[in-house]
């Protein structure tokens, strides 16, 4: 233990030693060198520019911070009841101002009256044009939609007798061997419709968009 101490408190003491050599060094070159000194300052000045310039960084983003907090939060709001009868009422000012103008027009215009009531048979015959045509575009936009949510009974019977989880997890060659085991049980009538529909072919083998429909169906059901 003595010998440890005692080489312990040499090695201090020539840590000590050293560390006064290099300061005394360092003072030595302080005084008789000028570019030592002049380096030595640019260094000290080079690392106060860059300490002003992250303190700077700090504050702005410590200012940015503050003022992102303080600003409220915008919620967009869904429109309600209110608002859509309110857009309506709107539309229904618009057209009877649309009326209005127009008579003005024709009135300022020195339009005999024959002339004008051919003008406004025109006019509605026009708007009887556009009506017609938004509800077929109406009627269309219904039937893309009827098409895309279609439920087929009978393909959804098929799916109830060979079961969801069987045509989710088993290939078409197992499904048509199953179908056709359970086959007899559709009347003719099913039988046609499915060969209209494109969903079987004439030996009872569904083709693909048969298979596609059975798979939708036995996700939604499943």
């Amino acid at each position: 233990m003595a010998k440890q101490s005692q080489t312990f408190s040499i090695m201090n003491l020539l840590k000590v030693l050293l560390a006064v050599i290099v300061i005394l060094f360092l003072f030595y070159l302080l005084a008789f060198n000028d570019v030592v000194v002049r380096f030595i300052s640019l260094l000290l000045n080079g690392c106060l520019v860059v300490l002003a310039f992250l303190v700077y960084r700090k504050i702005d983003y410590m200012i940015k911070m503050k003022e992102e907090r303080k600003e409220p939060i915008q919620t967009e709001k869904l429109p309600d009841e209110t608002e859509m009868a309110r857009k309506e009422q709107q539309l229904n000012k618009l057209e009877l101002d649309k009326t209005q103008l127009l008579e003005e027009l024709l009135t300022k215009a020195g339009i005999e009256e024959e002339e004008k009531q051919k003008y406004r048979a025109k006019i509605r015959e026009k708007e009887d044009e556009a009506s017609k045509l938004q509800q077929e575009l109406a009627f269309m936009k219904g039937r893309i939609a009827n098409l895309i949510l279609k439920r087929d009974p009978e393909i959804e019977r098929i799916v109830l007798l060979l079961d969801a989880d069987f045509i989710l997890n088993h290939s078409l060659v197992e499904i048509n061997q199953r179908f056709q085991e359970i086959s007899g049980s559709f009347s003719e009538q099913s039988i046609e419709h499915l060969k209209k529909a494109n969903y079987i072919d004439q030996h009872l083998q569904f083709t693909r968009i048969g298979y596609r429909e059975l798979l939708k169906t036995a996700k939604r059901i499943n």
